[in-house]
């Protein structure tokens, strides 16, 4: 029977088990005052939550009316103790909210002046050279100019938000909340305020400030960037006057309303630069006029500096005897002159050349500073020259010799004479005498002949020369000091010019070669100068490469060797 029982009876008897164990289950959570207050709030912050993200604009709608009483009620009610909370720091807040604001702002514009090339950075700086303010100023007064960011209608009672537009849409994510205390703030001062019958019409943000109108029914607010002109704050006066006007005679409030307001008012690009003023125009003026003046007068010195040059290289190309040389043409506009410097070997085809340059540039002043250098015939024809004396010479020592040794042998056999015979000596005395007169006029006219000052230098500087290394214009040998000893006293005594002839080896190229060159020979000549020999017995002169012989060392091309003067080099 109870199996009987049990069969029939099942589905009810698990069903009223599960009840009871739902009923337990709501008894512990709501079985109680306190649980059931505890379990509403778990589930209405659970609710706000979710509300708060799928749901944003309808929870701020409908909770929006109970903050902005609750708030509005709280302030009436505690009018006097906001006040007194309020007061004592909301001047030193705001003050110091405005001035990192502008320091800010200063640092920015600073910065981003510093990295600007464009033209209105230009003509700021201009403007701060001419009126002595700083750049920064002049940057904030141009670019600070009023912008409209957003606009907000909104029901002055409840802080509804009723219609919005934004320069950017990320900007009216919190539009509710900003109605919400806009409306707020507002009734805040006019209860405050409402003695003297004063509106809250502007609110200062720092980077920003809010502009506000109210109608009975509406507020009208919009957040605006830059500083507003009382140009400006009419015009955005009159615009929202004139809306509340419509929506109080009856016209429903719609977002498309509210955007053409925002697009009515403060419709200047900020990007638009201001027009400069007469001082800037003026001073431009005159920076393109001295930039006109220095242009054309380069102009000017660059077509001199062409004609020149042309009839330099055309009368050039045109002598054989100046192409194989180094000549160079330069210029010196600041004192209008011009300079030739160079080597030559045909001093009438140099003075072609200057007076064809001189004629190409009139205007200018010309100056010539050419070296007269012997060629390489000219140079084997003294060769020849020192060879054959030196050939004479040698022929002189041998006759020297000679005589000496005859008169040697005259004398021995003078001794023998006499001692072999005493009566013969008077003879053998005068033959000696006869013998020796004779050789003594011989060896006069000869020493006479090889001590004229000309053959005096020529055979102290032949074969004489002074080394250096490689690459170097000095030279600390030993060597160096005797050769100017040598040579110096020499041309003290005869008053004679001599040729310092620079070489270099082949290692180097010909401009460097002859550069060195010139410099062993200028080190030279101080040695000289330095031993009291005056410049005005020197002539400089370089060749770049000409060995000693074939078979050297290229250390002895690396020289500084003596020529002597021809008579035209005397005379000049």
């Amino acid at each position: 029977m109870a199996r009987l029982k049990a069969l029939l009876l099942e589905p009810e008897t698990n069903r009223l088990d599960r009840l009871e164990q739902g009923y337990e289950r709501i008894d512990r959570r709501v079985g109680s005052p306190e649980r059931l207050e505890q379990a509403t709030a778990d589930v209405l912050v659970e609710a706000l939550r979710r509300a708060e993200v799928a749901r944003h604009r309808e929870l701020a709608q409908a909770i929006a009316p109970v903050v902005v009483a609750a708030i509005q009620s709280e302030i009436r009610n505690s009018r006097d103790m906001m006040v007194e909370a309020l007061y004592p720091i909301t001047g030193r807040l705001v003050s110091a909210a405005v001035a990192n604001a502008f320091r800010e702002l200063v640092a920015s514009i600073n910065q981003r002046i510093d990295t600007m090339l464009s033209a209105r950075q230009w003509r700021w700086r201009l403007k701060s050279w001419t009126s002595g303010r700083p750049i920064s100023e002049i940057a904030l007064a141009e670019t600070a100019r009023p912008v409209l960011r957003r606009l907000l209608l909104l029901e002055r009672k409840s802080g509804v938000l009723l219609g919005s537009w934004a320069r950017d849409p990320v900007q009216m994510q919190n539009a509710d909340l900003v109605s919400g205390l806009i409306a707020a703030i507002t009734e805040f001062a006019s209860s405050v305020f409402e003695a003297q019958h004063g509106e809250l019409r502007t609110l200062d943000l720092g980077v920003s400030q809010i502009i506000m109108r109210a109608s009975p029914n509406f507020i009208i607010a919009g957040e605006v960037t830059g500083v507003m002109s009382p140009a400006d704050e009419r015009e955005a006066d009159a615009a929202f006057v004139r809306y509340l006007n419509e929506l109080r005679l009856g016209e429903p409030a719609s977002g498309r309303q509210v955007e053409q307001v925002a697009l009515s008012i403060l419709r200047d690009d900020p990007s638009t630069p201001r027009k400069g003023g007469f001082g800037f125009w003026f001073l431009a003026a005159a920076i393109g006029a001295l930039l006109l003046f220095f242009g054309v007068r380069s102009m000017m010195h660059w077509n001199i500096e062409r004609g020149a040059r042309t009839a330099f290289e055309d009368n050039v190309a045109r002598t054989p005897q100046l192409s194989a040389f180094p000549i160079d043409l330069s210029f010196d506009h600041a004192s209008g002159t011009m300079s030739l410097r160079g080597l030559s070997n045909d001093s009438q085809a140099t003075k072609t050349l200057a007076e064809a340059v001189q004629a190409a540039a009139p205007s200018y002043k010309l100056t010539t500073n050419m070296q007269t250098v012997t060629t390489l015939s000219q140079s084997e024809q003294r060769q020849n020259t020192i060879e054959q004396l030196r050939a004479e010479g040698v022929k002189a020592d041998e006759r020297i010799a000679a005589l000496q040794k005859q008169l040697a042998d005259v004398q021995a056999n003078f001794q023998e004479a006499n001692r072999n015979a005493s009566q013969t000596s008077q003879s053998i005395s005068q033959r000696l005498s006869a013998t020796t007169a004779a050789t003594d006029k011989e060896l006069a006219a000869i020493k006479a002949q090889l001590d004229t000052p000309r053959a005096r230098l020529f055979a102290t500087i032949a074969g004489r020369a002074i080394f250096f290394r490689t690459g170097e214009a000095t030279t600390d040998d030993p060597n160096a000091a005797n050769v100017i000893a040598a040579i110096a006293p020499i041309l003290r005594e005869t008053g004679l010019g001599l040729r310092v002839v620079g070489y270099a080896d082949q290692t180097g190229t010909v401009a460097i070669n002859r550069r060195i060159a010139r410099e062993r020979a200028e080190f030279v000549a101080k040695l000289f100068q330095q031993a009291g020999i005056p410049a005005r017995q020197l002539i400089l002169a370089s060749r770049a490469y000409s060995p000693i012989a074939a078979d050297k060392a290229q250390d002895q091309d690396r020289r500084v060797s003596f020529e002597m003067l021809n008579a035209s080099d005397e005379a000049r």
